[in-house]
């Protein structure tokens, strides 16, 4: 009986230690695996990636396919992709999914969370295609567990619309942010932070849209709900102030402008590595401001740190060279290096011809800037066929604001072949095109204004082309920006008609950040003040607001 008796104590005692040592390694697991993810939230990521290792050996314990493992993997997942290594993370992600699918059933909600986190990594590397169906299927779960008005399915719907503003459907990507702002405020959230994503997101969409205006408002109330956060939210406040900084530099507000960008690019550096697409992107954003007050070689050196960054990091056809290659084209034309100026803005068009399908926005501004480098030139033959693509592509995207902008100079190269009423036309299109969307873009309102009265003086027609002077006048004494010599993209015999002022034409880029194809992010992350719209003309973006 004894011999029996000491078998069962050390039968127990065996099992005791195993399950003790089993809730060892479970504690080890948790613990690590929560300050993992902790340390990202407040983007410590050395301290991450330490406590992700650790839990992944905890993890091991467990065999690799239990769920442990997968939570692990796609912590380092979320990990890899704050650190802008997508291509990385997308293998993570495909693992932690398929463990977890095995584990728990394809329809539950930590499912739709892998899927959203691989849809990221595929989406910051602008592979839509493989992103939103992978979106589509978590936004059905989410809606199927949680009910349509849940903020995980606000989640949901704000990813989706960062994958149409990559593929240039801004109209679409605006409707699901205004849905995902609707739950938010109908279901009364009381962290402002939450709201701040869909915010600052609607906000983007709408600066896509050249609707600064409407953007502006929103923008700062996200900004505001983001201020005295810690961690990854500055992040997105840095995104909140980059925003701003297009909406000033748009309205001619370079002081602060340069502000604004100044205070993004300080916050990701103290966050982010300095090879970070996201930090070169605020880089290139400064260099705009800044070329509009005249520090042309402030700007250039921004320039040109940008794009060794991009080409360092991604290679030579990377879709985020694009818009630093246009700025830094337009500041070297300033300075009368037209070759090279054209070279990089064909080559800024190759990328995104590339990137993107013939009829996505951003190729038509590239194709805008080109021929308007050719009419700067007199090259009118060159810039018609390009001007026409342009305009082709814009009005199938319903974009006023750059339907204007590239009437404006189908209505030169019209006026130098002697097509008089066509030119007159196209004028008078373009202005009414801003009149009726008002967009706060009073940079490209006073050239138009400017080429227009060039025309009517040409004709004689002084009278009516002073009115369109003193418009013009009236938009840049609002101005704070010196724009540098040699900017004025009108051709010689278009320069200084009759007494008109020769004001010289802006250098900075179009409206759109860098990170066009680095939308999203962890989805653990929230991101941006007062609603209430500045002007009384301007209608808020979501119906019934």
């Amino acid at each position: 009986m004894k011999p029996l008796k000491a078998c069962l104590f050390g039968a127990f005692l065996i099992v005791a230690a195993g399950g003790f040592f089993i809730y060892i390694q479970d504690r080890r697991w948790q613990t690590a695996y929560d300050a993992g993810r902790g340390a990202l939230r407040e983007s410590q990521y050395g301290v991450a990636e330490k406590m992700f290792t650790e839990s992944l050996a905890a993890a091991s314990w467990f065999g690799a396919t239990g769920m442990r493992q997968a939570r692990s993997l796609a912590g380092v997942g979320y990990l890899s992709i704050a650190l802008a290594k997508d291509a990385e993370a997308v293998p993570l992600f495909r693992q932690a999914l398929d463990i977890t699918e095995k584990r728990l059933g394809p329809n539950q909600l930590e499912v739709a969370e892998y899927l959203s986190g691989l849809a990221t990594a595929y989406g910051r590397q602008a592979n839509d295609a493989e992103a939103e169906p992978l979106l589509r299927r978590a936004l059905t779960i989410r809606e199927q567990a949680l009910g349509p008005d849940h903020p995980d399915v606000a989640r949901s719907l704000v990813n989706l619309a960062w994958i149409n503003d990559n593929e240039g459907r801004y109209a679409e990507a605006e409707h699901l942010a205004c849905q995902a702002l609707a739950i938010h405020e109908k279901t009364q959230e009381t962290d402002p932070g939450l709201t701040a994503l869909p915010l600052e997101s609607l906000a983007w969409f709408l600066i896509r849209q050249d609707r600064y205006l409407e953007a502006e408002p929103l923008v700062k109330r996200a900004a505001a709900a983001l201020e005295n956060r810690t961690g990854e939210a500055r992040l997105h406040l840095a995104s909140c102030l980059g925003s701003l900084g297009i909406i000033d530099r748009a309205q001619g507000r370079c002081a602060s402008a340069v502000e604004n960008f100044k205070r993004a690019l300080t916050l990701r550096e103290g966050i982010q590595k300095p090879d970070d697409p996201k930090v070169a992107g605020s880089r290139s954003n400064l260099a705009t401001a800044l070329a509009g007050q005249g520090r042309t070689s402030e700007a250039k050196a921004l320039l040109e740190a940008a794009l060794a960054s991009f080409e360092g990091k991604f290679g030579p056809d990377y879709a985020g060279l694009a818009q630093p290659l246009v700025r830094l084209a337009l500041l070297r034309s300033s300075q009368g290096d037209d070759a090279q100026a054209e070279s990089l803005l064909k080559r800024a068009l190759a990328i995104r011809e590339k990137q993107w399908r013939p009829e996505h926005p951003e190729i038509a501004s590239s194709l805008i800037e080109l021929s308007r480098f050719y009419v700067k030139h007199g090259r009118y033959a060159e810039a018609e066929p390009l001007a026409r693509r342009s305009l082709v592509i814009l009005e199938m995207a319903d974009l006023p604001a750059g339907v204007s902008r590239t009437l404006d100079v189908l209505s030169r190269i019209d006026a130098q072949r002697g097509a008089n009423d066509e030119a007159e036309a196209s004028f008078r299109r373009a202005l009414a095109l801003r009149d009726e969307h008002p967009s706060g873009d009073d940079r490209e309102t006073a050239e138009l204004l400017e080429h227009y009265a060039a025309f009517l003086r040409k004709r004689g027609r002084n009278a009516e082309a002073q009115t369109m002077e003193s418009r013009a006048k009236a938009i840049r004494a609002r101005s704070d920006c010196a724009s540098p010599a040699g900017a004025d993209d009108r051709p010689p015999d278009e320069r200084n008609c009759g007494g008109t002022d020769s004001l010289l034409r802006s250098l900075v880029g179009r409206r759109q950040r860098l990170n066009r194809v680095v939308r999203g992010g962890p989805e653990t992350v929230v991101r941006k003040m007062d609603w209430a719209p500045r002007l009384s003309f301007v209608k808020p973006p979501c119906p019934g607001w």
